[in-house]
């Protein structure tokens, strides 16, 4: 009801939700450090389990898709609520930084292993602002270089280090020099396919996104005529 509204916020918690005061939410940092120990966690159980069902092989009416399905749902839910966190910080937040390259990380992960991630709107949407928050960043230096994800799957032993962050994760020798040029791409292919998904064209927000990814391209196209 609105009273409890008022004065409780869920918030992910690995697999789970966990109700807190509004006045004792955590912030950024604290948040980001808690999903990183509670997602080991869960990695390091189900690595000893053989790692997750494989989707593909059971119908949504058995335990095995349901497991499978709530693992990236929660997954995304957890870098959801970060990004929402690390946007309120200020530009210059290092600590920001950090963690916007975190949830472009598991976003990634999710939408390159689950259907469901990669065919949702708002988790489209959501990993554009994410780059774009990149892009906006002023806590890079000169040398461009984007901060680690610590890679709380491949630590552990079992099929769940198949699920390699750090496969999507900027990098130097593969992506180029500049990691806000690699950010802007990143930014611009997964707003692009939110665009051109039908269920998109619903949401409140779309011809929002729609007049910021047209002037932006309007704009870089226009540099590069103006550069020829």
């Amino acid at each position: 009801d609105q009273a409890y509204r008022e004065r409780y916020e869920e918030i992910p918690f690995g697999l789970t939700r966990r109700i807190v005061l509004k006045e004792d939410e955590p912030g950024l940092e604290t948040f980001r450090a808690e999903s990183q120990a509670t997602w080991s966690i869960i990695a390091e159980h189900f690595a000893s389990d053989s790692g997750l069902p494989d989707a593909s092989r059971y119908d949504e009416s058995t335990w095995e898709y349901t497991i499978t399905v709530m693992f990236w749902d929660a997954l995304i839910q957890s870098a959801t609520h970060l990004l929402d966190l690390a946007s309120r910080e200020d530009v210059k937040s290092s600590l920001a930084l950090s963690s916007l390259v975190e949830v472009t990380a598991w976003v990634e992960l999710a939408v390159a292993n689950d259907d469901k991630a990669a065919s949702n709107p708002n988790v489209r949407k959501n990993l554009g602002v994410g780059y774009m928050r990149i892009v906006q960043s002023k806590a890079l230096g000169p040398e461009c270089l984007l901060p680690s994800v610590q890679d709380v799957f491949v630590e552990v032993a079992g099929d769940l280090s198949m699920l390699n962050l750090n496969e999507h994760v900027w990098n130097e020798k593969e992506d180029g020099g500049d990691c806000k040029a690699w950010a802007s791409l990143r930014w611009q292919f997964h707003t692009q396919e939110f665009l051109m998904m039908d269920q998109a064209k619903a949401l409140s927000d779309y011809g929002q996104v729609k007049a910021i990814y047209d002037l932006v391209v309007g704009q870089v196209a226009e540099k590069t005529r103006t550069m020829a």
